[in-house]
This record gives C-alpha cells, sequence and structure tokens, in this order.
C-alpha cells in the first residue's frame, strides 16, 4: 500500500419517463489494500408507484484488482415511502 491512493467515482441519472428514473455509477480505487483494490460498477432503475411511494431495483458488482480479493456482486430490490408531518 502506497502513500499515494487514487478514487475515482463517476454517477448519472436519466429520467426515462415521468415515473421511471434509471441511474448508473462507477468507482474505482488504488493503492488502499490488496483487498480493496478494483472497480465497481452499479445499475439501477426507481419507478414511482404512487405519490410517495417508490420501488427500486439496483445491482452492483465489484472487480478485485488483485486475486487476494474477492469478486462480489449484489441485487438489492426494494419499496421506499415518504412520510411527513406537521408538529404544529
Amino acid at each position: 500500500v502506497g502513500d499515494k491512493q487514487s478514487f475515482i467515482y463517476l454517477a448519472t441519472a436519466w429520467e426515462a419517463s415521468e415515473k421511471l428514473k434509471i441511474a448508473g455509477s462507477y468507482g474505482a480505487v488504488d493503492d488502499v489494500s490488496v483487498a480493496d483494490n478494483g472497480s465497481a460498477i452499479t445499475v439501477g432503475a426507481f419507478f414511482q408507484l404512487l405519490e410517495k411511494t417508490n420501488v427500486y431495483a439496483l445491482f452492483s458488482a465489484f472487480s478485485a484488482d488483485d486475486s487476494a480479493g474477492a469478486d462480489r456482486s449484489t441485487l438489492s430490490l426494494g419499496v421506499s415511502h415518504k412520510i411527513s408531518s406537521k408538529l404544529m
């Protein structure tokens, strides 16, 4: 692990329609640790189901630069609901 660590992160989002948003990101790290050096990509879709409720699906994949680090991927599915209230 060197004195200079490198990190890059790029992200974008696109409104495919009034209710659908597509997003993606790319990140890479170098000279952090043997197991953590590598790059990752994430793509996802967010759909407005109701006025305050969204459903989403995300896929992320990490690729290690060295065989000491394990490649891994994750699939996330979920629902988010915004709750608001007036306190006074």
